[in-house]
């Protein structure tokens, strides 16, 4: 991806960079998309707090969207990058800097180490709520989900379930916890949501290098033991093969005698190097 900023070019910028208008009140964070192959730009750099116009961009966003691509980044930054091109780029031409402010005041965060010394976050989240507060437009969204659609699918922080699916606000119910896995309280949920609030479609995500694969359950149950003198009541549920779990989350669906629509189950697995959903099909044995 080529730029213009401020009549700088790639040449005598750094190769991608892009700035925006200071006005955003948010301090500097700096968002970078992996090189993939030696035809891409190495990096895509936001930098907030500069003085400087809005970017001019010369590819389109679907240029964009298609060259910044590939299994080794961070899809949430892709995402950041392409969605500030689109923007610069449109016919409606908004301040950009006051578009990033309402559409990712909850994630304009440095970019830290996991490692890095804990924080409570309620204070700053309450203060983006008040911004999300001023701009709020979804009133008058109905009970019951527009697509009549529940997902099944990790807590994993990766995972940005409305983005990954196209979905909007009010469109499904989602259902997450550790795994993704199918356990006696997703049922609760899925049979609330089919019974009262008129869902008929059931899809369930999983995804790779989840933190339950591989977990020797017996030594995680023998610390919590050690640690409160109580044994846990409840199942960790951990698996070696994300795809063999969906075929197990699918048949415990099927098997339930409470879920009342079962025609329209379908199970993935999302892989969080690429993006993409692969879709597992149900173990014949179980249907």
């Amino acid at each position: 991806m080529h730029g213009v900023v401020d009549g700088h070019t790639c040449c005598d910028r750094p190769a991608g960079a892009v700035d925006v208008k200071p006005n955003i009140g948010v301090g500097i964070f700096a968002l970078e998309v992996q090189q993939l192959s030696t035809d891409l730009v190495s990096h895509v750099v936001v930098n907030v707090g500069t003085k400087h116009d809005d970017a001019v961009l010369h590819e389109s966003p679907k240029d964009i969207e298609a060259r910044v691509v590939g299994p080794a980044f961070d899809i949430h930054r892709r995402n950041i990058a392409v969605y500030v091109a689109r923007r610069v780029q449109s016919h409606e031409r908004e301040d950009t800097a006051m578009w990033l402010k309402r559409r990712f005041a909850g994630r304009m965060t440095p970019v830290t180490n996991g490692d890095s010394p804990f924080s409570p976050n309620a204070d700053e989240l309450l203060a983006h709520n008040e911004r999300f507060v001023a701009e709020f437009a979804d009133h008058g969204l109905s009970l019951t989900p527009k697509r009549h659609l529940a997902v099944v699918t990790c807590m994993d922080s990766r995972m940005d379930i409305f983005q990954m699916l196209g979905l909007g606000h009010g469109d499904a119910h989602i259902i997450r916890n550790a795994g993704g896995v199918v356990t006696d309280d997703v049922i609760r949920s899925l049979v609330f949501s089919q019974r009262r609030l008129n869902t008929r479609e059931i899809i369930l995500i999983h995804h790779t290098n989840c933190g339950l694969e591989n977990l020797d359950e017996s030594a995680f149950y023998d610390e919590l033991s050690r640690e409160s003198g109580l044994k846990p009541w409840w199942s960790v549920e951990s698996f070696k093969d994300p795809f063999t779990d969906v075929q197990q989350s699918i048949w415990r669906l099927l098997h339930s005698p409470f879920i009342a629509y079962k025609d329209n189950i379908r199970g993935f697995v999302y892989d969080v190097g690429n993006g993409r959903l692969n879709e597992v099909l149900a173990d014949p044995r179980h249907v």
